[in-house]
Order: structure tokens, then C-alpha cells, then sequence
């Protein structure tokens, strides 16, 4: 079935790495919180393409982009976030629609230095 040690160890370490990947939905550079069946997300500099289920609350500082669009929002996770945070220094323009598919928002604070 295998020809070599390193084919297994090859296996092991994508099973391994799925099982990682698997049991933890939190994106790179955030941070997880999980309260009573919602989950807090917490980012630095980058705006995650998707969220873990249940994702409510969203606290993104130190934002590297000029411009947020709706791509940045766009996938069908974001519909469960009802607070969003966004602070940074870079942003310069927010285009229309960019919150559209964060369909349950009734919390935002945007607050960017210039």
C-alpha cells in the first residue's frame, strides 16, 4: 500500500493537519471567543474571507486596506454577524453596499485615523 516511510509520514501529516484545521474554524491573525453558542472574532490587519458558524461579534483593528467594498464581506458566514467593529489608519474610502451581505448587522463602529 505504501513504498516508503515517507509516504506514511507524508499521510500522517495531513491527517494531522486536518484534524488541527477541522477542529478550529479561527481564522489567521484572529483571536476566538466562543460565549454561550455565539462566537466573538477579534483580528488584526486583515478582514477574514470567512468566519467560524455562529460568529456575532467582529472587532477588526489596525485594518491594511484603502478601500472596503462588498468582496470583503462576501461570504455567507458574515450574514450571522450582528456587531461589527473596524478601526485602522489606512482606509480611505468605504463603497456603497460594502455591508450588504452582513444581513443581520444592527451594531457598527467604524473609526479610522487620517
Amino acid at each position: 500500500m505504501f513504498e516508503s516511510c515517507g509516504e506514511i509520514l507524508a499521510l500522517s501529516l495531513f491527517m494531522l493537519l486536518y484534524i488541527v484545521t477541522a477542529s478550529s474554524d479561527c481564522p489567521i491573525s484572529c483571536d476566538c471567543g466562543d460565549e454561550a453558542e455565539t462566537v466573538n472574532l477579534s483580528c488584526k490587519s486583515t478582514i477574514p474571507y470567512t468566519l467560524p458558524l455562529n460568529t456575532r461579534v467582529v472587532n477588526i483593528i489596525d485594518i491594511e486596506y484603502k478601500h472596503l467594498n462588498q468582496s470583503h464581506f462576501n461570504h455567507t458566514r458574515w450574514a450571522n454577524v450582528t456587531n461589527l467593529y473596524l478601526s485602522g489608519k489606512s482606509v480611505t474610502h468605504v463603497a456603497d453596499y460594502t455591508f450588504l451581505n452582513v444581513t443581520n448587522l444592527t451594531h457598527l463602529q467604524i473609526s479610522f485615523d487620517i
